[in-house]
């Protein structure tokens, strides 16, 4: 079947491709402390405001950082830009719904057995209802991208952790465009603040007026020349009480990086799903494809064993690591069967006057008899030693070439 056809079946849909993808992770999350991670991709743009983007949910162990699955998707039409007006519209009539979309797709995951869920998004998802709407049993992780006022005095956010203490620790980033990998230490500082309902656009009747949660201010410290530093302001419902719990916030942030490889993936270092051509209502169904097709090829590459592996140590909370410096010795690989010997092959001399050479084949020389090599005895090239006379009849059947000639073989 063509794969234009397939594509425009009417039931084959974003949703039914979502939905079938959605319930495999929530096989797969029982028991697992889970990263819900949001974030939005341009899959087709003209320039001129029109274009189609993806907006993914996805399943991360939040530990070791592995991809469970798709949780929700959707893939959105812009048509002339966006934005325009949008900020007198209610948070339901607009684009950034689709937040709070993959925010109650998160909470399928705690009905699936999961011990903890946290939904983590980029500035983005910097919107009051992420923590006011949440679902039972979902923390929320955000990276703040407005400056708001908060209740506590007259100041705004990102200067009300001007006067906590900082603690230093290092990391290791990974390369962006234009940067490369490096180790940064980062100052770390904590506290608590109070969010006030926005008043610049509708709410939902009964929002709560204000939202109490944890801001967590990680910066890079002398970073390397002609390099952005690092400065994230996290905000988050996780209580937040020591610096060792802050740090835990930056590293589940960092696990934002999973879906930028999937992005990565299904794009330039992958599928390479911008450059089809095709009409866009059955191009919206292979994006989703590509989607849940990207997230197996990730999964795949993590399952394999890895090239080198350490022993377990303690590490200081407690749980295992595994050390790059002490190594395992390596397993002995059992030595291959010997095979059997062949036996020697045996030289027979050729007698000029008593061996033809048949179908045209060089005479032996006039130095002296030549020798052939014999390796089988059942070979038809075998030779006789007898002294009887040789009989032209005879070997046209035992010669393998005459057999040949004959039809056989």
């Amino acid at each position: 079947m063509r794969i234009g056809r397939f594509l425009r079946n009417g039931k084959v849909t974003v949703e039914k491709i979502v939905e079938r993808a959605a319930s495999g992770t929530a096989l797969r999350v029982a028991g697992l402390d889970v990263l819900a991670i949001q974030d939005t991709t341009s899959f087709r743009d003209d320039g001129l405001g029109n274009s189609l983007v993806g907006h993914a949910t996805i399943a991360v162990e939040a530990e070791q950082g592995a991809l469970l699955g798709l949780v929700d998707a959707r893939v959105i039409e812009r048509h002339g830009g966006g934005g325009k007006g949008a900020k007198g519209r209610a948070l339901c009539d607009k684009e950034s719904q689709r937040w709070l979309d993959g925010l109650q797709a998160s909470g399928r995951l705690v009905q699936a057995g999961a011990v903890r869920v946290t939904a983590l998004a980029d500035r983005e998802g910097d919107i009051y209802e992420m923590f006011a709407d949440r679902p039972e049993g979902v923390e929320v992780l955000v990276r703040a991208a407005q400056d708001r006022a908060v209740s506590e005095g007259a100041g705004r956010l990102f200067s009300s952790l001007a006067d906590r203490p900082e603690r230093e620790h290092s990391i290791d980033l990974p390369a962006r465009p234009g940067q490369k990998k490096r180790k940064a230490r980062i100052a770390v500082r904590f506290g608590a603040v109070t969010l006030r309902r926005p008043k610049n656009r509708p709410v939902a009747p009964g929002m709560a007026a204000q939202q109490s949660v944890f801001l967590v201010e990680a910066r890079e410290v002398d970073p390397p020349p002609k390099v952005t530093p690092a400065h994230w302001r996290l905000l988050t419902s996780h209580r937040v009480e020591s610096f060792e719990q802050a740090r835990w916030i930056t590293q589940l942030y960092r696990r934002r990086w999973v879906i930028e490889q999937l992005f990565r993936t299904i794009k330039t270092k992958g599928f390479d799903i911008e450059r089809v051509s095709m009409e866009t209502a059955p191009f919206r169904t292979l994006c989703a494809m590509t989607l849940e097709a990207g997230i197996s090829c990730m999964q795949m590459v993590q399952s394999l064993p890895p090239r080198r592996r350490g022993t377990a140590t303690a590490a200081p909370d407690g749980r295992s690591r595994t050390s790059s410096k002490t190594r395992t010795a390596p397993r002995s690989k059992p030595s291959p069967p010997r095979l059997k010997e062949r036996p020697k092959s045996r030289k027979i001399p050729i007698q000029k006057d008593r061996w033809p050479s048949p179908h045209g084949s060089a005479h032996a020389s006039e130095d002296g008899p030549d020798t052939m090599e014999n390796p089988d005895p059942s070979s038809c090239s075998m030779a006789s030693t007898s002294s009887e006379q040789y009989n032209a009849d005879t070997a046209s059947s035992t010669m393998c070439e005459s057999g040949r000639a004959t039809g056989g073989g």
